[in-house]
């Protein structure tokens, strides 16, 4: 299975000289695999795109090798210091606008100390070609989703009162990495009782308790691709109040992917979806978006909020979670990565939604 990374950058270069850019320099961790394959991981290193001319890839010489290895569609630089190495090519392509992305903001003094040269911070333009998924950026996706419908399994299985909540993360954790997870598309969320009222409630030491709800968010890494899914379970029978927002939740999750097509604006998929919890009475208990994009960064556009004015293209893989978080109670959330496509939207996390 291969990228055509050559083409992702005549693709960003065509962008650039729309937008009158001379180059682009990229730093994050994932736009550096976009358009190489190489996966910096925590170290140093740029890519430097020209308007005209193959990419060029500062490394350290701890990376180089690796990088000979991996980066495709480049040349790599061994550097002592990439940014000062990087700074003088700039100077050499004669100064001009050059796109960046998201960089350090010791790194963007540096650079735009450089002579001649103005930065223009320019995200945007390489979320125009991120935002709509390759054929081949699916069927990594959907694996990756595999791999995490097997995490949530294993949550299941064990799932009983008593048991920490870390404990369940890390059964999760084990069934992914087992399927072939590099790591964790995000730290394990597993809030149980009155914490599962928390959207980002991460994992504690806590112990789970009969008849509390548990809130499970999780997702896996395949060949650097995420996944992300969650589903909010009990710890014995449910009460009828826990029931009701469940049910709530399922059907705005409903609606909102109902309300998912080519071309509609996100903001009006979410409000759909916020519709139903509003005539359930859960309205206020709603707190964050209906979702967002998912490909190389388990969070990226097209975000799927009330004040968004992205619209769904086909090859958008997003996902929809709606959430009911009342404070002192509990919460629920239930969560699939789907694929925005001619037809509709497909599922590609498919893990029962059932309560208990």
């Amino acid at each position: 299975m291969g990228m055509n990374y050559g083409r992702r950058v005549e693709r960003l270069q065509r962008l650039m000289g729309d937008g009158g850019l001379r180059a682009f320099v990229l730093y994050t961790r994932e736009n550096l695999m976009y358009f190489t394959g190489f996966d910096r991981y925590e170290s140093t290193a740029y890519l430097l795109i020209p308007l005209d001319g193959d990419p060029i890839l500062y490394v350290t010489r701890l990376d180089y090798q690796r990088a000979l290895d991996e980066a495709f569609g480049c040349r790599v630089k061994r550097c002592r210091r990439p940014l000062n190495t990087l700074s003088r090519d700039l100077t050499a392509l004669g100064g001009g606008s050059v796109g960046v992305d998201d960089l350090p903001s010791s790194t963007y003094t540096k650079l735009q100390a450089t002579r001649r040269v103005n930065l223009k911070p320019s995200d945007r333009v390489v979320w125009r070609l991120r935002s709509v998924k390759e054929d081949e950026e699916v069927k990594l996706i959907s694996e990756a989703c595999k791999i995490a419908c097997a995490g949530m399994e294993a949550v299941w299985e064990a799932l009983r009162p008593g048991l920490r909540e870390c404990e369940l993360a890390g059964e999760a954790c084990r069934a992914m990495m087992r399927m072939g997870s590099e790591e964790q598309s995000f730290p394990t969320i597993v809030a149980s009782g009155p914490r599962s009222a928390y959207p980002h409630g991460g994992c504690t030491r806590r112990r789970l308790r009969k008849g509390e709800l548990v809130v499970v968010d999780l997702g896996a890494s395949y060949m650097g691709y995420k996944s992300d899914m969650t589903r909010t379970f009990v710890a014995g029978r449910p009460s009828d109040r826990q029931v009701e927002a469940w049910r709530a939740t399922l059907e705005a999750y409903t609606r909102g992917l109902k309300a998912m097509s080519v071309g509609v604006r996100a903001g009006e998929v979410d409000r759909e979806a916020r519709r139903v919890l509003e005539e359930r009475g859960f309205g206020r208990f709603f707190i964050h978006g209906l979702g967002h994009g998912v490909g190389l960064s388990v969070h990226e556009p097209p975000y799927i909020t009330k004040a968004s004015g992205d619209r769904l293209s086909r090859g958008n893989v997003v996902t929809c979670e709606p959430g009911v978080y009342i404070p002192g109670f509990g919460g629920v959330r239930l969560e699939n990565t789907v694929l925005v496509s001619r037809d509709g939207v497909e599922e590609l996390t498919r893990f029962p939604m059932e309560l208990c």
